[in-house]
């Protein structure tokens, strides 16, 4: 069997039997064509040809190859030439070990050779969170001349430090979400598990405000659209339906689509630029929200509930306490400490 079509079977285990997201899926998928491309340059025809270290051999030949890329956004553009991270090389083993598993269980191949290759170590690395000073600072800044797409930009980020989404379902909410009468968020997660999370009431404010004031401006860009689209074009009625769904998504771009993870990533940068802080992406306002939940004295099994996390031990790196912490509760209560 070809290697594309048992790729295949391979996605649509993970899609429908292990119900990971189409972004684990897609990530798998490009992990995978990167280790076939490998097998194929190096005359691999068949996947029972495959050993250990042909295994380990192109985990070294993707650790060592550096990745020229364009990073443009609308502050920035330049080349850059690098290895990868440390994650994305542990990320491709990964789905090396379970394509391997896989195929072996499935009796495509008669040993996993891939059963003793093991992940690289990952350094242990704190999660970035900004102050809470330096979160009010930047939701302030998201929002100076009160026009329609600064309205929605400090509503995407009142949102995503209120709830500690991962920037792929706030991307995916629907505005039927939403239920600013019960304080509530429906938020659909990895493996399309839904949880609730309460909103707070500057997120609610800054909400309602989006969907009252901006939203409909918005929305009827797509509108306007549509209808020049219709007077050019009688068949377009085939683009009603992408159109209609479109308008459910809870957060839209400036031409009332969907808004992207790339968009909300921007976002960040101008806004983060404007608030004079540095080094901050969607994730950075996740860890925020965790680590000041934990601060101020919330549950693990609370804040790991509201994170949507599987397992205890994710949220646990969050529970990092600072030097200045221990400081003031080792003055407070150490009885020598004076």
């Amino acid at each position: 069997m070809e290697f594309g079509q048992i790729l295949e079977q391979f996605l649509s285990y993970l899609a429908f039997e292990k119900t990971l997201s189409n972004n684990s899926v897609q990530a798998y998928k490009n992990d995978l064509e990167k280790y076939f491309s490998f097998l194929k340059n190096s005359k691999i025809v068949s996947l029972k040809q495959v050993t250990d270290d042909i295994i380990e051999k192109f985990i070294s030949n993707y650790s060592s190859t550096k990745k020229v890329f364009l990073r443009t956004t609308h502050l920035k553009k330049k080349d850059v030439a690098k290895r990868p991270e440390p994650k994305s090389v542990a990320r491709v083993v990964a789905s090396v070990r379970a394509f391997h598993k896989f195929i072996f269980e499935e009796g495509y191949t008669s040993v996993n050779p891939a059963e003793l290759i093991a992940a690289p170590k990952l350094p242990k690395s704190l999660p970035h969170a900004l102050s809470i000073p330096e979160v009010a600072r930047l939701i302030d800044a998201a929002n100076i001349n009160n026009s329609d797409i600064e309205i929605r930009d400090q509503a995407l980020l009142e949102f995503m430090y209120s709830t500690g989404a991962r920037v792929s379902e706030v991307a995916n909410l629907m505005v039927s979400d939403v239920d600013l009468d019960l304080d509530y968020i429906k938020v659909f997660g990895k493996g399309s598990k839904m949880r609730l999370v309460p909103l707070g009431s500057y997120a609610k404010k800054a909400m309602s405000n989006y969907l009252i004031n901006s939203r409909p401006a918005l929305s009827q860009k797509i509108f306007a659209k549509r209808s020049n689209k219709r007077s050019k074009n009688k068949n377009s009625s085939q683009n009603l339906g992408k159109d209609s769904l479109d308008q459910k998504v809870l957060f839209l771009n400036r031409r009332g689509r969907p808004i992207s993870r790339q968009t909300i990533w921007e976002i960040l940068q101008y806004v983060g630029s404007r608030a004079q802080i540095k080094n901050i992406s969607p994730h950075t306002l996740r860890h925020s929200f965790a680590s000041h939940m934990l601060q101020g004295g919330a549950d693990i099994r609370v804040v790991q509930e509201l994170l949507g996390h599987t397992n205890v031990v994710t949220t646990q790196i969050y529970t990092y306490i600072s030097p200045e912490t221990l400081k003031e509760v080792y003055i407070t209560n150490h009885p020598r400490a004076f």
